[in-house]
């Protein structure tokens, strides 16, 4: 017979992603609820960077009591067309609000919360009477509720991993800025061994290769791209510069400066987002 006490947790990708360690506490009284789409989100991710480590993670946590549930489609969320919250759903933070209902009708609205960095999500389920909070909440609640070595020691892995991967990519970013800026530097002499022809075939290689770049280490080409921004300004006043033959094509160049300094920041938050980092950083700048 299931104790009068037990609480079930409904736990959304993103808290998995910046706090792996919620899964060392599954327990008898506290329950660790994984909604199939965000199962699924994980399953489908790509095994590196970010994502590194937390599938076997997840199928560690399974193995050891955290249960996996379908979205019951016969309950109904009654979605008003004037609720903001409810536009902004995702497909699966419409099952984990689904798996709460269902839940909330089962066993009580006191036994019942997600946990979630979503604030959409939140507020969704807020006025709907459901409990809903973030991770640093969960693990101040639980506090109490000893934690599964084995997963606490495998999520500490995870955070390992993560932090590793954030240091590698910068490094990467500001060794492929400064190779750039060297690059730029010796441009002529560079230029004066290849043919007009070869540049020109050379251009749409380099554009496809800085594609792929960002494709496979955002976060490394953000911190890249914002080096340049920082550098194609610079080189608008250095070794020296008149303010008063500042005009409209300085101007121009000093906005591109920014433009791309702007662009990198915003793939430095693609790229650590979904990570402790990318919450610090949604904190500074949202």
């Amino acid at each position: 017979m299931e104790n009068r006490m037990t609480h079930r947790y409904i736990l959304d990708t993103n808290v998995l992603i910046q706090y792996p360690e919620v899964f060392a506490k599954v327990g008898e009284q506290i329950k660790l609820v994984l909604p199939e789409a965000v199962l699924a989100e994980i399953s489908h991710a790509p095994s590196t960077g970010r994502w590194e480590g937390l599938q076997t993670l997840v199928e560690e946590a399974i193995s050891r009591g955290v249960e996996v549930m379908q979205s019951p489609h016969e309950v109904k969320l009654n979605i008003q067309s004037m609720d903001r919250a409810a536009q902004r759903l995702s497909g699966a933070d419409i099952d984990i609000a689904r798996i709460a209902i269902d839940l909330t009708n089962r066993f009580g609205k006191t036994a019942v919360s997600v946990v979630t960095a979503d604030k959409a999500l939140i507020q969704f389920l807020e006025s709907r009477n459901i409990e809903a909070f973030g991770a640093q909440q969960f693990i101040a609640n639980t506090s109490s509720q000893k934690a599964n070595q084995v997963l606490q020691e495998s999520a500490g892995r995870l955070a390992s991993s993560q932090s590793r991967f954030a240091v590698t990519s910068f490094a990467m970013g500001i060794v492929a800025s400064l190779v750039s800026n060297m690059l730029f530097s010796y441009r002529n002499q560079l230029l004066s061994t290849i043919p007009v022809w070869g540049t020109i075939l050379a251009l749409p290689l380099i554009g496809i290769g800085l594609y792929w770049y960002r494709e496979r280490y955002r976060l490394s080409y953000g911190v890249f791209e914002f080096c340049v921004g920082v550098l194609m300004g610079y080189y608008i006043f250095l070794p020296d510069f008149d303010y008063s033959k500042l005009g409209a094509t300085h101007a121009i160049q000093i906005l591109g400066s920014l433009y791309v300094m702007v662009r990198g920041m915003d793939n430095i938050g693609k790229g650590i987002e979904g990570t402790k980092f990318g919450a610090y950083w949604k904190q500074i700048f949202s």
